[in-house]
């Protein structure tokens, strides 16, 4: 049994948000989704917070909710019938997040949001995407986070902020960036001392608001957080 284990569950307050644009990264398959869903119910205690997904149908997205936490907050909203990404459907999110008075969005998987076209973006392509979002962020006053597929550049290290090369906007935009990492997805069960890490999930706060590198710990059935330490 992995050593934090023994640790008091601790609320997800251990996992300071920064304002601003808000990027969410891991390989794909890793869970983000899910715990983009339990960091909006968290949020969503103290603030109305939007999720926006077009990969999924709200019913499973809120059986999944349910299954982590036991609860949603009413200040959730989950919604999966935007339109896919457009002038037309970037004016409606506008529109439709100042007539909720919502505070944080959350986008789910920044690829679906237009329908996996991202993928053939040329470079000023998908800078002009982030760029959009984070005008959402200046016009609306809002927290925005997406999240979105990163690939390692070697399976035995752990997340970098040199990951997030999709757009050099990422980087430069975010006043935030959180990788998501789970080691037995790699193959890597045990740790050094041979404590199981099949339960493990790992979330490296790569950038934000002060400047300081953070690593947080999280069950991986539950999401709950297990171990924070800054470095």
């Amino acid at each position: 049994m992995n050593p934090y284990f023994y640790q008091k569950l601790c609320k997800m307050d251990r996992l300071k948000l920064s304002s601003g644009l808000i990027a969410f990264g891991g390989e794909k398959g890793i869970g983000k989704t899910r715990f983009a869903l339990k960091l909006g119910n968290h949020l969503a205690r103290a603030e109305k917070v939007l999720f926006l997904s077009y990969q999924d149908y709200s019913e499973k997205l809120i059986t999944d909710i349910r299954e982590m936490d036991g609860f949603i907050s009413d200040n959730l909203e989950v919604n999966t019938s935007m339109d896919y990404y457009g002038v037309g459907s970037f004016l409606e999110i506008i529109k439709y997040v100042e007539a909720g008075d919502f505070r944080t969005v959350i986008i789910d998987d920044l690829f679906s949001f237009n329908r996996d076209q991202f993928y053939e973006f040329d470079d000023h392509g998908r800078d002009a995407a982030v760029d959009a979002l984070l005008y959402l962020v200046t016009q609306l006053k809002i927290r925005l986070v997406f999240n979105i597929d990163i690939h390692s550049s070697h399976q035995n290290h752990t997340p970098r902020i040199r990951d997030f090369n999709w757009s050099r906007k990422i980087v430069n935009n975010c006043s935030q960036i959180l990788a998501l990492y789970r080691p037995a997805h790699f193959g890597i069960t045990e740790d050094e001392n041979g404590n199981s890490l099949e339960d493990l999930i790992e979330i490296y706060d790569l950038k934000n608001e002060e400047n300081r590198e953070n690593l947080i710990q999280l069950d991986s059935k539950k999401l709950n957080i297990l171990y924070s330490r800054t470095y």
